[in-house]
């Protein structure tokens, strides 16, 4: 779109039949200084680590997090180790060495869901809208130098941006079996109809920040067709961005 940093994607499934998990898989490599960079969201009902091992000793890969615990904010997520119960992810890279997974149910509103991550050093912030609706749940996967087989050898920095309507990262068939998320009444999967095409709308958009926007308290969805990113002191970010897109279906 002209004069906009935005990325918007639609993709049409047609002539299938069935539930599925789905859902997009942005990456962005994180900086080597604990805590550069930072990740909000919009309000969640609760955010959950990953029901089983994720990452296994036997395989080269150590994970922080517990399994399969509930947890309110990513500021303190529960750990596997008994001096450090609770684990702050809103600033990453945190702990060097691990790779975990969580999932965060975004609460429905008439407004699309967001993540924002601000990249401190670098002075720039992702975003993301989606339709909960569709894809219900955010899955964060964390890779921070803990796995140490090949081919990553303990190099891999990143994090994975996961909006889905999934049973976290364990595929199709977990995903339409019973588990602990559509045991509560959160859907894993989106069931496709052979007669009716199933169109998943999204966007992903980047804006320039100073020094001074430190953080992401909530946004401002506008009728002129824009977003007010708001910091926890007040100050506000506005970007051009066809919001409605994603709700458009």
């Amino acid at each position: 779109m002209n004069g906009q940093n935005v990325i918007y994607s639609s993709h049409r499934i047609e002539g299938f039949a069935g539930k599925v998990p789905l859902g997009h898989h942005a990456t962005l490599a994180m900086p080597d200084s604990v805590g550069a960079m930072a990740v909000f969201h919009s309000p969640i009902e609760f955010g959950m680590t990953n029901a089983g091992v994720f990452s296994d000793p036997a395989n080269k890969e150590y994970q922080q997090l517990a399994v399969g615990a509930e947890f309110e904010s990513l500021k303190n997520v529960p750990s596997i180790f008994r001096d450090t119960p609770g684990v702050d992810l809103s600033g990453l890279p945190a702990r060097k060495g691990y790779a975990d997974l969580v999932l965060m149910v975004q609460k429905m509103e008439s407004t699309p869901s967001w993540v924002a991550v601000l990249n401190r050093e670098a002075g720039w912030m992702w975003y993301s809208l989606k339709d909960p609706r569709q894809l219900r749940s955010t899955v964060i996967w964390l890779e921070n130098g803990g796995r140490h087989g090949f081919p990553w050898n303990g190099r891999n920095n990143c994090v994975g941006l996961e909006d889905v309507t999934a049973y976290f990262a364990d595929g199709l068939v977990p995903s339409m079996q019973d588990n602990s998320l559509n045991q509560k009444g959160i859907p894993t999967t989106v069931e496709l109809r052979p007669d009716i095409p199933t169109e998943i709308r999204y966007i992903q958009g980047v804006v320039k920040v100073d020094a001074d926007f430190d953080s992401v308290k909530t946004v401002g969805f506008h009728d002129d067709e824009s977003l007010s990113f708001i910091s926890q002191a007040g100050r506000t970010i506005s970007t051009p961005v066809q919001w409605r897109f994603v709700l458009s279906r």
